[in-house]
């Protein structure tokens, strides 16, 4: 896997950014856009309307990469000027960040399980949530999946560079990888479940590929860890839920391609789950809208768009 554009492959078709589920470009003016990226001439669209979603590179017929390109021009833009507006409130860097003001209006037990899970002792074998279960912990708490599992909740880690990763912030997120593999190493960890595909990409194809950064533990994503309990015999599955769904697949769902597609749905189907898809499914997912930060724009476009 290549984690840098290819710009002698691209034949400047625009086909990446005319497919792309945000950007609604046609054709001439895709083609112009990305011809403006390459040579870093004043794009009109995409640093400000993309919302880093990974969709480009399934478009691309030349396999280019060209979200790489546009992570290079956003990591330009952050080296001359810093954070784009609401990428500060996103990140906890700040003394008042998105994440501290939800915690505060978490109910007083799930307040002290995310606590627990930032005090918890390291162990061989760890579970890290991620984030957004710092935001609805009660989907964890006391869930006997997870017994003898550590929980470990690390925000200094920011899901191992996964968001700085997509607003284009390439030499921090190396940082933070560097960091991440001496604490692992440190604590004695060697097995990793991690709750979230962004998190999984990082540790094994981001670091290792991009960074040549590689780390001495065992990676697996919580959906396969799960499906191979149950294929074990670990967990038994006593009654079917006997349900229809509809999954929202995730912006590194679609980096990773099949492999965390195929993972939900075969986890839903083994427990009795119908999925019906929606009307943008796998690399045409539209955005949850936190990618949406990562533009350059004004903070008071965010919710009107």
């Amino acid at each position: 896997m290549s984690f840098v554009f290819l710009e002698a492959l691209c034949d400047r078709c625009g086909k990446c950014l005319q497919q792309c589920p945000e950007l609604f470009l046609n054709r001439s003016k895709a083609s112009d856009e990305i011809e403006r990226l390459i040579s870093n001439n004043n794009p009109k669209h995409v640093l400000t309307q993309c919302a880093s979603c990974f969709s480009c590179n399934a478009f691309c017929p030349q396999s280019c990469n060209p979200y790489e390109l546009i992570l290079s021009r956003w990591n330009d833009r952050y080296q001359s000027q810093g954070s784009p507006p609401l990428w500060k409130f996103v990140y906890p860097t700040e003394e008042s960040h998105i994440w501290s003001s939800l915690h505060a209006l978490l109910p007083e037990q799930a307040k002290k399980t995310v606590e627990a899970w930032m005090t918890a002792a390291a162990a061989e074998t760890i579970f890290l949530p991620g984030s957004y279960f710092q935001l609805v912990p009660e989907i964890l708490m006391g869930s006997r999946l997870l017994d003898g599992v550590a929980t470990m909740a690390l925000p200094g880690h920011w899901e191992c560079g996964a968001y700085l990763y997509q607003g284009g912030y390439l030499d921090v997120v190396k940082q933070i990888g560097l960091m991440v593999r001496e604490e692992l190493d440190q604590w004695g960890v060697k097995r990793v479940i991690t709750a979230l595909d962004a998190v999984h990409y990082m540790f094994t194809q981001v670091h290792p590929e991009r960074n040549n950064l590689h780390f001495n533990q065992e990676f697996i994503n919580f959906h396969e860890w799960i499906i191979q309990k149950i294929q074990r015999g670990q967990i038994s599955i006593r009654r079917k839920l006997d349900r229809t769904v509809t999954v929202h697949d995730n912006c590194y769902a679609k980096a990773g391609g099949s492999r965390y597609f195929d993972q939900a749905r075969t986890l839903l189907d083994m427990v009795g789950v119908e999925v019906t898809e929606m009307a943008h499914h796998h690399e045409e997912a539209l955005c949850c809208g936190f990618g949406r930060g990562a533009g350059w724009k004004r903070n008071i476009q965010i919710p009107i768009d």
